[in-house]
């Protein structure tokens, strides 16, 4: 699905995400935009449907580990999103293209050519 780099990569922002969506946004007084736009609107904050991590938060965990959590939970949904998609545009599994490359590259070749004609 994803290489241990990229896993690692993933991994690293994850970590790193506090920082700058808690800590630094405190400290330079971050407001969503749309929050200020509301404000000057005189607009009231009204529940239009359910979250499952309101404002990027966990109940029960500090702000900067349910922070992480939640990014964590987006990203493996938008990963394993992106693995069926690419599953049923395959029609054979998301890694059965790649293999056929490494195994027959003239084959691969061929066949995106015939692909593209047709």
């Amino acid at each position: 699905m994803i290489s241990r780099r990229q896993a690692l990569l993933l991994a690293a922002l994850l970590a790193a995400s506090p920082i700058f969506g808690v800590y630094l946004a405190d400290l330079v007084g971050y407001r969503e935009p749309l929050d200020v736009a509301a404000e000057l609107l005189e607009l009231k904050e009204v529940e239009v449907g359910w979250a499952p991590f309101p404002d990027y938060t966990v109940p029960g965990l500090p702000v900067w580990l349910g922070y992480i959590v939640s990014g964590a939970i987006g990203v493996a949904a938008i990963l394993l999103v992106g693995y069926a998609l690419a599953k049923l545009s395959s029609g054979r599994g998301g890694e059965a293209g790649r293999h056929e490359r490494r195994k027959d590259p003239e084959r691969a070749l061929r066949r995106l050519r015939e692909h593209r004609q047709g």
